[in-house]
């Protein structure tokens, strides 16, 4: 069952300042404020990370390669030896180094596309959720990145793909964006 989001006004317990972060953006304390069951007053914006990591392209890549090879090798001996049940490791080893190789190319082709036609624009880190997945038994992060688009301010979510937080809070970041894909630049 989903929890039920509730529109939060909080107050910095530090400078009074109103807040919707987990952190004040004006003297630094912390709110106190839960922003994974607030509803906050900035929509997300639906937008994937293109990054080249090692497993939306190089696992992939090598699984390409040794299935494709097995495959191929399956498919010589069924040509030179007639042995029809040559053709289900036929098709097991080639579909799964077909899609395994898909799966490289498009994660590539995100990857140089935002590259080359996407622009640079800047967003701010506005504070981290825990994912629902671990690395380690150790709950992975999301960065909530806030930035400026022509429907006004949203939020992009970025999976850091690790358990530090490594954007720190009310950080600037250059974003390569373009459509629903986006590349964090290093800084």
């Amino acid at each position: 069952m989903e929890k039920e989001k509730k529109n939060v006004k909080m107050i910095c317990p530090g400078c009074g300042a109103p807040v919707t972060s987990e952190k004040c953006p004006y003297c630094g304390a912390l709110t106190g404020l839960n922003t994974e069951e607030a509803d906050m007053e900035y929509p997300e914006f639906p937008a994937h990370a293109a990054s080249l990591d090692f497993f939306g392209f190089g696992f992939p890549l090598i699984f390409a390669g040794a299935f494709g090879v097995a495959g191929i090798g399956c498919l010589i001996g069924l040509i030179l030896s007639h042995e029809w049940f040559l053709l289900i490791h036929v098709i097991v080893f080639g579909g799964i180094g077909i899609v395994s190789g898909f799966i490289a190319i498009r994660n590539l082709f995100r990857y140089l596309q935002v590259k080359a036609k996407g622009k640079e624009i800047t967003g701010t880190v506005y504070g981290y959720i825990d994912a629902d997945y671990t690395i380690n038994d150790r709950p992975g992060q999301i960065a909530k990145i806030l930035i400026d688009t022509p429907a006004g301010k949203r939020f992009i979510f970025y999976d850091t793909k690790s358990t530090s937080h490594k954007l720190g809070l009310n950080t600037i970041v250059s974003i390569r964006q373009y459509n629903d894909l986006f590349v964090l630049l290093p800084a």
